[in-house]
């Protein structure tokens, strides 16, 4: 893993991080109160900019009721297209573009798991 790599892998993980406890209606602060964690530091792990202790990553899943998997981004051995980022940004899209772009993922996705 080179050093762009690293770095997408902890803002996959934080993104993920993010997504399931927003998910889960927890705040940053709640979030960190139950790991024993500050608010900023939550916030950093979230951006990428913090790397995760293997502790608080379980104590993350256990606050969160996940399993560590769950928050760990995929291997990719290549450069591929980040399909999850690609997913949270079509949120934002007007609804026939959305639904273009989430048709275009899901083919992909299969296309992909059929190799």
């Amino acid at each position: 893993m080179d050093g762009g790599d690293v770095k997408e892998f902890y803002e996959d993980f934080g993104r993920r991080v993010r997504v399931a406890r927003e998910k889960a209606g927890v705040t940053q602060g709640q979030l960190a109160a139950r790991i024993g964690l500050t608010r900023s530091s939550i916030a950093n792990l979230e951006a990428g900019r913090q790397k995760v202790l293997l502790h608080a990553m379980y104590g993350i899943c256990d606050a969160l009721d996940l399993d560590p998997a769950d928050l760990m981004p995929e291997r990719r051995k290549s450069k591929d297209v980040d399909l999850v980022k690609l997913n949270e940004q079509a949120s934002s899209f007007p609804a026939d573009d959305r639904a273009f772009v989430l048709n275009v993922v899901g083919a992909v996705r299969r296309s992909v798991s059929a190799r």
